[in-house]
């Protein structure tokens, strides 16, 4: 798995740079020329609206909604508020697991360190009681 993760990245590495390179091209074309980009400066990106060269790509995208850095704040706020309600439903099902897995257990031990005393195996069941009482 790890070699498909790092192939993976190599090669949506090399589709970056070959992008670029191919930005770099086509903005020297420009009358203007638009300032090329490096390497260094794409792959400390973290998400697409670090992306500037974007924005002068079509003027009209300036003037939607989303364009305005409040409005994109409150969107992955939003966002996150959501992830976080079904993250809530997600661990309340973890979390009725685990406490019925604590229960058996529970109970599992207790019918274990019965049949130990009747089995008159007293070291095993000395040994159980003290594991019991660490668990429980």
């Amino acid at each position: 798995m790890r070699t498909q993760i790092v192939n993976a990245l190599k090669r949506r590495n090399r589709a970056v740079q070959n992008a670029v390179q191919a930005y770099n091209t086509a903005a020297a074309k420009l009358k203007p020329p638009k300032p090329s980009i490096e390497w260094s400066q794409i792959s400390q990106y973290e998400f697409i609206q670090d992306f500037t060269l974007l924005r002068d790509s079509n003027p009209e995208l300036t003037t939607k909604p989303w364009a305005d850095p409040v409005v994109r704040v409150t969107m992955k706020q939003h966002l996150r508020v959501q992830r976080a309600r079904e993250e809530l439903v997600r661990l309340n099902i973890e979390l009725r697991r685990v406490h019925m897995h604590i229960d058996d257990e529970v109970r599992l031990l207790r019918v274990k360190l019965a049949e130990a005393r009747q089995s008159q195996s007293a070291a095993f069941a000395y040994s159980l009681e003290e594991y019991s009482l660490k668990r429980c």
